[in-house]
């Protein structure tokens, strides 16, 4: 039995059915993503991966945040400027100036601001993520003034110490990281 609709027409009538289908298919599955993206806010960062957070309750909040988490990041990069320091006699006192001028002055910096963030209603995962910059934080200001302390006496009484405070930094940066 032959059909009374011409084989071309059929054809193009499955094709333009499918194609509809597909692009409807498409514009539902974009739509879908939007809505679980709204959901959730990615951060990213150079130093310290990937965070799927619950979206801020206000705009301000997500502001400051984004505010002090980039003064954060400004304040570690020049207290780590000061590595490697000069341990010899004569350049003592330069690596004393900048270990107490710059080193510890940016980390008790950084703790300043990173209290600032209690302020703010920062999601939850902020909230824990906020504390591990702070007690990263609070071992390199430790850690410095244990470098400038052994600079000052010109001791290596306290390299196994320091070792021991680069060790537990490596270790939080880890966590921070999530590896």
């Amino acid at each position: 039995m032959s059909s009374i609709i011409p084989k071309p027409v059929l054809y193009l009538t499955i094709g333009c059915f499918l194609l509809f289908s597909t692009v409807l298919a498409i514009i539902f599955y974009v739509i879908d993503e939007k809505k679980i993206a709204r959901n959730k806010v990615t951060f990213e960062s150079t130093s310290y991966g990937k965070l799927d957070i619950d979206p801020f309750n206000k705009a301000a909040d997500k502001v400051e945040y984004e505010r002090v988490m980039t003064d954060y990041l400004s304040l570690t990069t020049m207290a780590n400027g000061i590595f490697p320091v000069d341990t010899t006699l004569a350049g003592r006192e330069k690596a004393m100036a900048d270990v107490k001028g710059i080193a510890i002055y940016y980390w008790s910096r950084n703790l300043k601001i990173l209290n600032e963030l209690i302020k703010i209603d920062l999601p939850k995962q902020l909230v824990a993520r906020v504390q591990l910059f702070k007690e990263y934080c609070q071992l390199n200001k430790q850690c410095c003034e244990l470098i400038y302390k052994g600079l000052d006496e010109h001791s290596t009484a306290y390299d196994e110490m320091i070792k021991a405070y680069f060790t537990r930094i490596d270790e939080k940066v880890k966590v921070i990281n999530g590896d």
